[in-house]
């Protein structure tokens, strides 16, 4: 049984061109709702994991998980290194009932500049579409997230306010404007969507990127159902800006996202909730 959920993280810091530890004492699904002023950053350098997990005991507040959370940041290091990862992402991070520090998910981001290391690496090109999944094609609400389980936990929430879910679309970490204006392009074939949720937690992608995306998407297609934004984390400040210029509303919650769609969208009963697909580590 689990007693605690935390979020741990390796990603590419460009801007400081380091290898960075991102924490956060509450992680699982509700990750995208903490504080991103909250979130422990640390520059690794392959020679103070140690100092790294003793921080990261602190932050979890678990003293006597010390050396274990020192072994985990060593291999995780280790592992992003050695795999050319662009992210590492572990979330949750479990405590089990039994004391045990247990990975509940984990996702992997890889370079693709560094295949010609890797000889063993297999991957088959995928168009940016692969992310995206039908889900009703008479649906009345669209979904667009980044992030596997922010992108489910956004279904499982419209569905879960009466609604009926169109699709299920993770624009992933990497988002670019053309992508996301990629995916309003496939929102609009959908015949009764009257309303798009918008559900983004800045991490490696930045909200303003998305933000423009948003403003030239409305600009190409004129049809395009009416928005309904939540932008947090990652340059979330300069977002805001953008959509207050061009008068789009930003909501402080997928909660209330959900609750000015359903204003608008026609009410259905819910359908069934799919069952979750979780990769574990």
């Amino acid at each position: 049984d689990i007693q605690n959920e935390y979020y741990l993280s390796l990603v590419i810091n460009r801007s400081k061109s380091c290898i960075e530890l991102v924490a956060h004492p509450s992680g699982g699904m509700e990750v995208e709702s903490n504080n991103a002023a909250d979130f422990l950053h640390i520059a690794l350098t392959g020679n103070n994991a140690d100092a790294a997990g003793e921080t990261l005991a602190e932050l979890y507040d678990l003293p006597d998980k010390t050396f274990v959370l020192q072994d985990l940041v060593e291999h995780v290091y280790q592992c992003f290194v050695q795999s050319d990862a662009t992210l590492l992402e572990i979330n949750p991070l479990v405590l089990t009932d039994a004391g045990k520090l247990v990975a509940g998910d984990c996702k992997m981001e890889l370079d693709n500049a560094a295949a010609f290391r890797h000889p063993d690496w297999n991957f088959e090109d995928k168009p940016t579409s692969a992310n995206f999944v039908t889900l009703d094609p008479q649906g009345t609400v669209a979904t667009i997230a980044n992030g596997a389980g922010l992108a489910m936990a956004t279904v499982d929430a419209v569905t879960a306010a009466g609604l009926t879910p169109a699709n299920f679309l993770d624009i992933g970490g990497g988002a670019t404007t053309a992508r996301v204006v990629e995916s309003f392009q496939q929102i609009i074939e959908f015949p009764r969507v009257n309303a798009i949720v918008i559900n983004i937690f800045g991490g490696i992608v930045q909200c303003d990127t998305v933000a423009q995306a948003i403003i030239e998407a409305r600009g190409t297609f004129p049809a395009l159902p009416t928005l309904y934004i939540r932008l947090s984390g990652n340059r979330s400040a300069e977002a805001a800006e953008l959509l207050q210029h061009e008068q789009l509303p930003l909501y402080a919650s997928l909660e209330k996202c959900i609750q000015a769609a359903n204003t608008s969208s026609s009410r259905v009963s819910p359908a069934p909730t799919a069952p979750s697909i979780r990769a574990t580590w």
